[in-house]
């Protein structure tokens, strides 16, 4: 509402998936030394990239709220 894109709304989810697919792919790397990564940790891990990933932002950009009048 206040002029900027409407990407903008979405910018934290994705740079949240950007941050979570390199955790993910430092998990699942096999030449990484140390443990292995319990398969719990790499599940919520998987599933949190995924919630990041898939978000859509419905609606017409060219619609505004009046802000005007309210009532």
């Amino acid at each position: 509402m206040s002029g900027e894109p409407v990407g903008h709304a979405t910018k934290n989810f994705s740079e949240r998936y950007a941050v979570l697919s390199s955790e993910l792919l430092g998990l699942l790397d096999e030449a990484s030394p140390g443990p292995k990564p319990a398969p719990q940790e790499v599940a919520a891990t998987w599933v949190e990239r995924n919630d990041a990933q898939n978000y859509v932002l419905l609606g017409d950009p060219a619609v505004r709220l009046r802000t005007d009048s309210l009532l």
